[in-house]
């Protein structure tokens, strides 16, 4: 079972829609999904500690997960009567598979959760040399919208966005900065936090985010600030963090001055046409009428992006109301909020700043949030990668080494 786990997490990261796209098998990505659904509806039935913890009290993120479960399925029930199909898929993705992803691993042994951590930093690893080689061989390999039978195409200078393996640049760029949020909070060595987010930043600027770069330019701030003045480091060793620090930043400086890596962050104006969509598009409610803007209408928002020529609203709360309505989105932002307060409770209030600002803050640069992606990164990051269930690891096995 816990090789099927492993296997189902690996397909979920590696095989996205635009990669079985590509490569001609589309129904490995459902069925991929189908399998992680399988494997958690059946761990809600087999394992009780799915809902209580390790003293027996209820958990109240389990209680809260399953709140927006029945929720979702409230949702897919009207949604189904309404006779929106795109509707009732976004209900299923967007709510009821990530809980249900959580459900599944947050019962999982410290053991298992180390494993698909180690599956989540490779990942880590080839998402950012993926969209490394992208740019600099000027083509995407799985861009959802890309022409199949098209040469390589000539953009200008720092122009070029990396899809890598997700498809979009906004969604990769996203799910990295989620991944190195966690990696920042977490128990690895500080010269493997370096590493990762030297070639997390790398991807940052592959993708051409410039909303993600600016909020990591803030997070980097204080994560150094906090490092040199709150742990009380050794002089050699607070020395060697400000000469990487300094290295990272040469490096980055290099690649955006000569191969126009974050092109984009300093060569194209602040009113380019991705302002101009979200400007656009967020005038645009007087196109619902009273039941779309109560229950949302998928059909209605695909219309009225093709009218603006856009792929995505560029807002995730215009996306979400659109798609499900005033009262639904109201009913999920409170679930929502509710769940990462108590996803985040083990952590510290520096820890838990930095973590929001990587996901939500990035996130509200566009819409991403509105996808469900980001979210099943967010749920497999904060099971896997958190502080709390780092440490219970490593304390547990120095007491099984003990006996």
């Amino acid at each position: 079972m816990k090789l099927l786990l492993y296997f189902a997490i690996a397909l979920a990261l590696f095989a996205t829609l635009p990669v079985v796209t590509v490569l001609g098998i589309p129904v490995l990505y459902t069925l991929t999904y189908s399998l992680i659904m399988l494997l958690a509806i059946v761990n809600i039935f087999t394992n009780r500690y799915s809902f209580i913890n390790r003293k027996g009290n209820y958990n109240p993120s389990i209680i809260t997960t399953f709140l927006i479960i029945v929720w979702g399925l409230l949702m897919l029930i009207l949604k189904i009567g309404f006779k929106d199909d795109r509707g009732s898929r976004d209900i299923l993705f967007f709510l009821i598979m990530p809980m249900l992803v959580f459900v599944l691993l947050d019962s999982q042994h410290s053991i298992t959760k180390k494993n698909i951590a180690n599956i989540i930093l490779f990942f880590f690893g080839a998402e950012c040399f993926l969209a490394s080689v992208e740019f600099i061989i000027n083509y995407n390999f799985f861009n959802e919208i890309r022409n199949f039978d098209s040469e390589l195409v000539d953009f200008g200078f720092g122009e070029f966005r990396s899809t890598a393996f997700l498809g979009n640049p906004l969604a990769n760029a996203l799910c990295v900065s989620i991944m190195m949020g966690f990696v920042l909070t977490s128990t690895l060595k500080l010269y493997k936090k370096f590493f990762f987010l030297l070639i997390g930043h790398i991807a940052l600027l592959a993708f051409n985010a410039r909303g993600a770069l600016l909020v990591w330019v803030f997070i980097d701030f204080i994560f150094i600030i906090s490092v040199l003045r709150i742990q009380k480091l050794k002089p050699v060793v607070a020395f060697t963090i400000i000469i990487s620090t300094t290295i990272v930043a040469f490096v980055l400086y290099f690649l955006m001055e000569n191969y126009g890596f974050g092109g984009r962050l300093v060569n194209t104006s602040i009113l380019d046409g991705s302002t101009q969509v979200r400007l656009k598009l967020e005038g645009s409610f007087d196109q619902l009428n009273g039941m779309d803007f109560l229950f949302g209408s998928s059909d209605k928002y695909i219309s009225v992006l093709s009218q603006g020529n856009a792929a995505g609203s560029e807002n995730s709360f215009v996306a979400l109301i659109f798609k499900h309505g005033i009262i639904a989105f109201s009913v999920m932002f409170c679930l929502y909020v509710f769940w990462i307060k108590t996803i985040l409770k083990s952590q510290t209030l520096f820890y838990k700043i930095i973590i929001l600002s990587a996901f939500i803050i990035v996130g509200l640069t566009n819409n991403a949030l509105s996808d469900f992606q980001p979210w099943l990164f967010f749920i497999l990051c904060s099971t896997m990668l958190s502080t709390s269930n780092v440490e219970w690891y490593y304390k547990t096995n120095r007491q099984i080494t003990k006996r």
